[in-house]
Protein backbone atom coordinates (compact mmCIF):
# COMPACT_ATOMS: atom_id res chain seq x y z
CA UNK A 1 0.00 0.00 0.00
CA UNK A 2 1.71 3.07 -0.92
CA UNK A 3 -0.24 6.87 -0.30
CA UNK A 4 2.21 9.65 -0.55
CA UNK A 5 2.05 13.13 -1.26
CA UNK A 6 5.86 13.46 -0.93
CA UNK A 7 7.92 13.31 -4.13
CA UNK A 8 11.05 11.11 -3.01
CA UNK A 9 13.03 12.33 -5.51
CA UNK A 10 16.16 14.66 -5.10
CA UNK A 11 15.70 18.13 -7.37
CA UNK A 12 18.48 16.35 -9.32
CA UNK A 13 16.46 13.01 -10.03
CA UNK A 14 13.63 15.35 -11.15
CA UNK A 15 15.70 17.14 -13.62
CA UNK A 16 14.22 20.42 -12.69
CA UNK A 17 16.04 22.30 -15.56
CA UNK A 18 15.57 19.90 -18.06
CA UNK A 19 11.96 21.00 -17.90
CA UNK A 20 11.75 23.91 -19.95
CA UNK A 21 15.46 24.85 -21.06
CA UNK A 22 15.31 23.76 -24.65
CA UNK A 23 11.95 24.72 -24.66
CA UNK A 24 13.24 28.25 -23.52
CA UNK A 25 16.34 28.29 -25.66
CA UNK A 26 14.75 27.27 -28.71
CA UNK A 27 12.41 29.91 -28.29
CA UNK A 28 15.19 32.82 -27.86
CA UNK A 29 16.99 31.15 -31.07
CA UNK A 30 14.39 31.76 -32.91
CA UNK A 31 13.59 35.63 -31.60
CA UNK A 32 17.08 36.37 -32.45
CA UNK A 33 17.02 34.83 -35.69
CA UNK A 34 13.84 36.30 -36.74
CA UNK A 35 13.57 39.11 -39.59
CA UNK A 36 10.75 41.76 -39.20
CA UNK A 37 8.28 42.06 -42.21
CA UNK A 38 8.49 45.04 -43.84
CA UNK A 39 5.33 46.81 -43.75
CA UNK A 40 5.47 47.38 -47.44
CA UNK A 41 5.87 44.40 -50.27
CA UNK A 42 7.82 46.34 -51.84
CA UNK A 43 10.04 48.69 -49.56
CA UNK A 44 13.42 47.69 -49.52
CA UNK A 45 14.63 47.24 -46.03
CA UNK A 46 18.40 47.71 -45.19
CA UNK A 47 20.44 44.63 -43.34
CA UNK A 48 20.56 44.97 -39.57
CA UNK A 49 23.31 46.26 -38.23
CA UNK A 50 24.58 42.97 -36.01
CA UNK A 51 25.97 44.13 -32.66
CA UNK A 52 27.99 41.49 -30.41
CA UNK A 53 27.16 40.51 -27.44
CA UNK A 54 29.64 40.62 -24.80
CA UNK A 55 30.15 36.96 -23.41
CA UNK A 56 28.78 37.91 -20.00
CA UNK A 57 25.47 39.25 -21.32
CA UNK A 58 24.55 36.56 -23.67
CA UNK A 59 21.74 35.00 -22.56
CA UNK A 60 21.61 32.04 -25.41
CA UNK A 61 25.76 31.00 -24.19
CA UNK A 62 25.07 30.57 -20.84
CA UNK A 63 21.68 28.66 -21.40
CA UNK A 64 23.45 26.20 -23.84
CA UNK A 65 26.55 25.96 -21.94
CA UNK A 66 24.85 25.47 -18.56
CA UNK A 67 22.29 22.64 -21.11
CA UNK A 68 25.89 21.14 -22.04
CA UNK A 69 27.01 20.97 -18.88
CA UNK A 70 23.78 19.40 -17.77
CA UNK A 71 24.16 16.67 -20.33
CA UNK A 72 27.35 15.62 -19.94
CA UNK A 73 26.40 14.90 -15.86
CA UNK A 74 28.32 17.79 -14.73
CA UNK A 75 25.73 19.24 -12.32
CA UNK A 76 27.54 21.61 -10.42
CA UNK A 77 28.67 23.14 -13.96
CA UNK A 78 25.01 23.28 -14.92
CA UNK A 79 23.74 24.53 -11.37
CA UNK A 80 26.34 27.57 -11.80
CA UNK A 81 25.62 28.13 -15.63
CA UNK A 82 21.53 27.99 -14.92
CA UNK A 83 22.11 30.34 -12.13
CA UNK A 84 24.26 32.51 -14.50
CA UNK A 85 21.92 32.77 -16.94
CA UNK A 86 18.80 33.31 -14.51
CA UNK A 87 20.29 36.68 -13.71
CA UNK A 88 19.44 37.49 -17.43
CA UNK A 89 16.48 36.24 -17.87
CA UNK A 90 12.97 38.18 -16.69
CA UNK A 91 11.34 34.30 -16.70
CA UNK A 92 10.85 32.95 -13.33
CA UNK A 93 11.04 29.52 -14.38
CA UNK A 94 14.21 29.94 -15.43
CA UNK A 95 15.15 31.13 -11.80
CA UNK A 96 13.58 28.48 -10.22
CA UNK A 97 15.28 25.97 -12.13
CA UNK A 98 18.63 27.15 -11.28
CA UNK A 99 17.89 27.37 -7.41
CA UNK A 100 16.20 23.84 -7.53
CA UNK A 101 19.74 22.69 -9.18
CA UNK A 102 22.03 24.34 -6.85
CA UNK A 103 19.93 22.78 -3.78
CA UNK A 104 20.43 19.74 -5.65
CA UNK A 105 24.26 19.96 -5.80
CA UNK A 106 23.99 21.03 -1.85
CA UNK A 107 25.39 24.43 -2.56
CA UNK A 108 23.70 26.75 -0.31
CA UNK A 109 25.91 29.94 -1.60
CA UNK A 110 24.87 29.37 -5.42
CA UNK A 111 21.24 28.27 -3.86
CA UNK A 112 20.91 31.67 -2.35
CA UNK A 113 22.12 33.60 -4.79
CA UNK A 114 19.57 31.72 -7.64
CA UNK A 115 16.64 32.23 -4.83
CA UNK A 116 17.20 35.73 -4.57
CA UNK A 117 16.73 36.34 -8.23
CA UNK A 118 13.90 33.82 -8.13
CA UNK A 119 12.30 36.23 -5.25
CA UNK A 120 12.61 39.27 -7.08
CA UNK A 121 10.93 37.83 -10.22
CA UNK A 122 8.03 35.66 -8.54
CA UNK A 123 7.75 37.21 -5.03
CA UNK A 124 4.35 34.76 -4.03
CA UNK A 125 6.00 31.89 -5.31
CA UNK A 126 5.41 29.15 -2.44
CA UNK A 127 8.47 27.39 -3.40
CA UNK A 128 10.90 30.29 -2.68
CA UNK A 129 10.19 29.70 1.36
CA UNK A 130 10.27 26.22 0.47
CA UNK A 131 13.98 26.95 -0.66
CA UNK A 132 14.93 28.94 2.06
CA UNK A 133 13.25 26.38 4.48
CA UNK A 134 15.75 23.95 2.63
CA UNK A 135 19.08 26.24 2.66
CA UNK A 136 18.41 26.60 6.17
CA UNK A 137 18.74 22.91 7.07
CA UNK A 138 21.77 22.57 4.78
CA UNK A 139 23.45 25.04 6.85
CA UNK A 140 22.54 23.75 9.89
CA UNK A 141 20.51 27.07 10.95
CA UNK A 142 17.40 24.82 12.60
CA UNK A 143 15.81 27.50 14.45
CA UNK A 144 15.41 29.99 10.95
CA UNK A 145 14.35 26.37 8.63
CA UNK A 146 11.93 26.04 12.04
CA UNK A 147 10.48 29.26 11.39
CA UNK A 148 10.45 29.09 7.82
CA UNK A 149 8.49 25.92 7.70
CA UNK A 150 6.03 27.29 10.32
CA UNK A 151 5.01 29.74 7.77
CA UNK A 152 4.30 27.31 5.20
CA UNK A 153 2.39 25.21 6.92
CA UNK A 154 0.31 28.22 8.41
CA UNK A 155 -1.24 28.12 4.79
CA UNK A 156 -3.07 25.29 6.08
CA UNK A 157 -3.56 23.91 2.47
CA UNK A 158 -2.39 20.66 1.46
CA UNK A 159 0.25 22.32 -1.22
CA UNK A 160 1.75 23.80 2.02
CA UNK A 161 2.14 19.98 3.49
CA UNK A 162 3.73 18.36 0.06
CA UNK A 163 6.22 21.36 0.02
CA UNK A 164 7.33 20.57 3.77
CA UNK A 165 7.18 16.55 3.09
CA UNK A 166 8.96 16.98 0.23
CA UNK A 167 11.75 19.24 1.69
CA UNK A 168 12.20 16.97 5.08
CA UNK A 169 12.01 13.51 3.10
CA UNK A 170 15.43 14.98 1.25
CA UNK A 171 17.43 16.74 4.27
CA UNK A 172 20.83 14.61 5.41
CA UNK A 173 19.83 15.04 8.64
CA UNK A 174 16.71 12.78 9.54
CA UNK A 175 16.48 13.21 13.41
CA UNK A 176 16.71 17.06 12.70
CA UNK A 177 14.35 16.39 9.89
CA UNK A 178 12.07 14.59 12.27
CA UNK A 179 12.44 17.28 14.88
CA UNK A 180 10.94 19.74 12.59
CA UNK A 181 7.90 17.54 11.40
CA UNK A 182 7.01 16.62 15.22
CA UNK A 183 7.26 20.57 16.00
CA UNK A 184 4.77 21.70 13.18
CA UNK A 185 2.12 18.61 13.24
CA UNK A 186 1.26 19.42 17.35
CA UNK A 187 -1.12 19.18 18.19
CA UNK A 188 -2.38 17.98 14.58
CA UNK A 189 -1.32 18.64 11.14
CA UNK A 190 -3.50 21.79 10.04
CA UNK A 191 -6.31 21.56 7.94
CA UNK A 192 -4.08 18.82 6.25
CA UNK A 193 -6.67 15.84 4.52
CA UNK A 194 -6.47 12.34 5.53
CA UNK A 195 -4.39 11.42 2.52
CA UNK A 196 -1.88 13.93 3.43
CA UNK A 197 -1.62 13.04 7.38
CA UNK A 198 -0.86 9.35 6.15
CA UNK A 199 2.06 10.46 4.06
CA UNK A 200 3.03 12.74 6.86
CA UNK A 201 3.15 9.56 9.08
CA UNK A 202 5.03 7.67 6.55
CA UNK A 203 7.25 10.68 6.48
CA UNK A 204 8.24 9.87 10.16
CA UNK A 205 8.40 6.42 9.51
CA UNK A 206 10.87 6.89 6.94
CA UNK A 207 13.04 9.49 8.58
CA UNK A 208 13.01 7.18 11.46
CA UNK A 209 10.47 7.94 13.96
CA UNK A 210 8.47 5.53 14.45
CA UNK A 211 6.44 6.61 17.45
CA UNK A 212 5.61 10.36 15.85
CA UNK A 213 4.30 7.77 12.74
CA UNK A 214 1.98 5.64 15.03
CA UNK A 215 0.79 8.82 16.92
CA UNK A 216 -0.08 10.66 13.51
CA UNK A 217 -1.34 7.22 12.22
CA UNK A 218 -3.73 6.44 15.65
CA UNK A 219 -5.33 10.56 15.31
CA UNK A 220 -5.88 10.10 11.68
CA UNK A 221 -7.60 6.99 11.74
CA UNK A 222 -9.92 8.69 14.64
CA UNK A 223 -10.40 11.71 12.64
CA UNK A 224 -11.43 10.05 9.62
CA UNK A 225 -12.22 6.49 9.59
CA UNK A 226 -10.94 5.90 6.57
CA UNK A 227 -9.29 2.94 5.08
CA UNK A 228 -5.88 4.23 3.63
CA UNK A 229 -5.35 5.82 7.42
CA UNK A 230 -6.55 1.94 8.41
CA UNK A 231 -4.38 0.24 6.18
CA UNK A 232 -1.32 2.64 7.10
CA UNK A 233 -2.09 2.04 11.00
CA UNK A 234 -2.01 -1.91 10.31
CA UNK A 235 1.18 -1.56 8.26
CA UNK A 236 2.65 0.00 11.00
CA UNK A 237 0.92 -2.51 13.90
CA UNK A 238 2.85 -5.09 11.93
CA UNK A 239 6.07 -3.94 11.89
CA UNK A 240 6.13 -3.29 15.61
CA UNK A 241 5.39 -7.25 15.70
CA UNK A 242 1.69 -6.89 16.71
CA UNK A 243 -0.48 -8.55 14.73
CA UNK A 244 -3.32 -9.02 16.49
CA UNK A 245 -3.64 -4.77 16.41
CA UNK A 246 -3.26 -4.79 12.63
CA UNK A 247 -6.01 -7.66 12.49
CA UNK A 248 -8.18 -5.88 14.78
CA UNK A 249 -7.37 -2.30 12.38
CA UNK A 250 -9.14 -4.65 9.30
CA UNK A 251 -11.81 -5.80 11.36
CA UNK A 252 -12.70 -2.54 11.85
CA UNK A 253 -12.16 -1.17 8.36
CA UNK A 254 -13.96 -3.32 6.98
CA UNK A 255 -16.84 -3.53 9.17
CA UNK A 256 -17.57 0.43 8.45
CA UNK A 257 -16.66 -0.16 4.55
CA UNK A 258 -17.58 -4.13 3.84
CA UNK A 259 -17.42 -3.32 -0.19
CA UNK A 260 -14.17 -1.97 -0.09
CA UNK A 261 -12.12 -4.68 -2.26
CA UNK A 262 -8.59 -2.86 -1.29
CA UNK A 263 -9.61 -4.04 2.56
CA UNK A 264 -10.32 -6.91 1.59
CA UNK A 265 -7.48 -7.38 -0.12
CA UNK A 266 -4.58 -6.59 2.30
CA UNK A 267 -6.57 -8.66 4.98
CA UNK A 268 -6.94 -11.69 3.19
CA UNK A 269 -2.89 -11.24 2.77
CA UNK A 270 -2.59 -10.47 6.47
CA UNK A 271 -4.66 -14.08 7.52
CA UNK A 272 -4.08 -17.42 6.72
CA UNK A 273 -5.95 -19.99 5.20
CA UNK A 274 -7.10 -20.85 9.03
CA UNK A 275 -7.92 -17.53 9.93
CA UNK A 276 -10.49 -17.18 6.96
CA UNK A 277 -13.54 -17.98 8.69
CA UNK A 278 -12.73 -16.46 12.14
CA UNK A 279 -12.22 -12.89 9.69
CA UNK A 280 -15.92 -13.60 8.14
CA UNK A 281 -17.04 -14.32 11.74
CA UNK A 282 -15.48 -11.11 13.15
CA UNK A 283 -16.26 -8.76 10.26
CA UNK A 284 -20.61 -9.81 10.99
CA UNK A 285 -20.02 -9.48 14.58
CA UNK A 286 -18.61 -6.45 14.22
CA UNK A 287 -21.13 -5.31 11.74
CA UNK A 288 -24.42 -6.52 13.83
CA UNK A 289 -22.77 -4.73 17.15
CA UNK A 290 -22.42 -1.63 15.10
CA UNK A 291 -26.09 -1.62 13.66
CA UNK A 292 -27.17 -2.51 16.89
CA UNK A 293 -25.44 0.50 17.99
CA UNK A 294 -27.13 2.97 15.24
CA UNK A 295 -30.66 1.61 16.61
CA UNK A 296 -30.11 2.61 19.75
CA UNK A 297 -29.46 6.17 18.95
CA UNK A 298 -32.16 8.32 19.16
CA UNK A 299 -33.22 9.66 16.01
CA UNK A 300 -32.83 13.56 15.35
Amino acid sequence: MQVSMVDARSPSRRAVPMRGVFAMAAALLLEACASQAPRHPAEVVAAPIVRPVAPERDLMLKLLTAQFALQGNDLAGAARGFADASVLSSDPVLAEEATRLALSQKDWPLATRALSRWQQLAPNDPGILQARAWIALGEKRLDDAKAVLAQIASRGDDQAWRLIAQLLLNADDKVAAARLLAGLIEPEPRMASESNRVALSQLAFKLGDKALARSIADATVAHFHAADAYMWSARLALDRGDKAAARAMYVEAIARDPANPRLRSGYATLLGDAEINALRKSVREAREKRAAENAAKPNG
